[in-house]
């Protein structure tokens, strides 16, 4: 089981609009925009859940196989990570 290394950047500021979960790089003026499911991921690796579990509350939210909710988690874990959000 993968343990997610999680960095606190003060310099992305998140804001929730409707569904989606934005965030602002100040440095970078970039924007990031999360759906319902990536802001789910985002959220349970920064409170220290492993990949494999974030997974299995994903298999029970959205009745998925593990195998494709695994595969979601560690490819949206992967792109915040090179994002620097997590």
């Amino acid at each position: 089981m993968k343990t997610i290394t999680k960095k606190k950047n003060s310099d992305i500021i998140f804001q929730k609009i409707d569904s989606q979960l934005i965030g602002f790089d100040i440095n970078k003026s970039s924007l990031y925009t999360l759906n319902e499911t990536a802001e789910i991921i985002y959220k349970k690796a920064r409170n220290g859940m492993r990949e494999k579990e974030i997974a299995q509350y994903l298999t029970k939210k959205y009745d998925i196989d593990l195998k494709t909710a695994l595969a979601d988690v560690r490819s949206t874990v992967s792109t915040l990570q090179k994002n620097k959000l997590l």
